[in-house]
């Protein structure tokens, strides 16, 4: 039996697609052949289901680098002129303390517990001191490349060199890295699969419309996912603001956490404000289980104004037979057939975005169709088992 140590490098509090791939990916391993252990930088929901599960599940301290000049502005504003000077001190020392130092622990710990591989979650951007202790500990160490990445810097240019095997999520993510000097015989492409079982209607519809306010007749079409400018939040308000001519009592649901300190979340509510939409779009905040707030829809947005790596809730609508209406790039180019089993679109125009929400609005037929569509596409070709077994064959090329 092998060891697996998977490591989710997100440092920022929040929880997105990649724990949730993490948890259907581990929960879906063949516990016959492999014994996973899960490393997170913060406590949270996706934690507390993988131990429930019986899976081994760690949390590690954060290293936070040095910040001479953050530190002097706090501690000596007067002083903070000196910063600049303290910068080539500052970086030592980060390469020592906050770099050096957790790659020679994280290799002790790889040892200790006899890791054979070392998973690391999000992408060849992040998570080197893992790459470099797994390499010191002498086992193979796989990165699972969620995120598009153009123009990598050197330091992510040599450590991906030294990675053993990329699992990349989509084209969208695996061209790029070729075009900078990747091997493609490096690459496996493993779409993500949905874990089918796990999508639960927790929470009646009609308790959800009473809870945020939605009328029985209310169109409701929303966005799940964290508040961040990418995401395009902002297409979908200014969408709604068109889309109330039409149909005065629309809701937009937006479902998704915000990180401390965002000034996003507050521009978003200047806009909602400014054109007195404040009744019709409703911040939901981080939700356990998106899959209630799916449900209520009638039209699901992916309005990524910058390209989705791919775009795990796109799989979670077209299961529940919703239309969606995404963003023609990254991911979606790769789910979608446009207007067949979904709707694809120039980002960041919220009045085509209306358009096509009108569309769906005004059709019954054409929203069931489409959704009927979808859920036959991600039923075929977007099956966590497939997912797991491609990646399980992977680990097997490399040991």
């Amino acid at each position: 039996m092998k060891k697996i140590l998977y490591v989710e490098g997100c440092r920022d509090g929040t929880v997105g697609g990649s724990h949730t791939c993490l948890f259907s990916m581990v929960a879906n391993l063949d516990r016959r052949m492999y014994h996973p252990v899960v490393i997170f930088y913060d406590d949270h929901g996706v934690a507390a289901k993988l131990r429930a599960i019986g899976i081994e599940t760690h949390i590690f301290r954060k290293v936070i680098p040095l910040d001479f000049g953050r530190a002097l502005n706090t501690a000596a504003p007067s002083l903070k002129w000196i910063s600049p000077a303290l910068l080539p001190l500052q970086k030592s020392m980060n390469l020592v303390f906050s770099f050096l130092r957790p790659a020679i622990q994280y290799a002790r710990y790889i040892k200790i517990h006899a890791i054979d591989i070392v998973h690391l979650n999000n992408s060849i951007n992040s998570n080197h001191d893992w790459m470099v202790a797994a390499k010191l500990a002498g086992v193979k160490v796989v990165s699972h490349e969620r995120g598009i990445n153009d123009n990598l810097s050197r330091t992510p240019r040599y450590l991906g060199n030294i990675i053993d095997l990329m699992i990349c999520v989509s084209k969208a993510i695996s061209s790029p890295l070729i075009r900078q000097g990747f091997k493609e015989s490096k690459m496996r492409l493993v779409y993500d699969g949905i874990d089918f079982s796990r999508i639960k209607i927790k929470t009646e519809p009609s308790d959800i419309k009473a809870a945020y306010g939605i009328g029985k007749t209310d169109p409701v079409i929303g966005v799940v996912g964290n508040i961040k400018s990418w995401k395009g939040q902002e297409t979908v308000i200014r969408a709604t603001g068109i889309l109330k001519n039409t149909w005065p009592g629309i809701k937009c649901l937006l479902v998704g956490g915000t990180i401390d300190g965002d000034p996003y979340k507050g521009k978003l509510e200047h806009i909602i404000a400014e054109s007195g939409i404040a009744g019709n779009v409703i911040f939901t905040g981080f939700q356990e289980n998106p899959a209630d707030f799916l449900n209520v829809m009638d039209v699901v947005v992916h309005s990524s104004i910058e390209p989705e790596p791919f775009g795990m809730v796109n799989l979670e609508a077209m299961y529940m037979k919703k239309p969606v209406v995404a963003t023609d790039m990254g991911g979606p180019r790769e789910i979608f057939n446009d207007g067949d089993d979904g709707i694809l679109i120039e980002a960041g125009n919220p009045a085509l975005l209306a358009g096509k929400i009108s569309a769906l609005l005004n059709d019954r037929d054409l929203r069931s169709g489409m959704g009927q569509k979808a859920y036959e596409s991600v039923m075929s070709r977007f099956n966590i088992s497939d997912t797991v077994r491609r990646i399980e064959r992977a680990y097997e090329e490399i040991t």
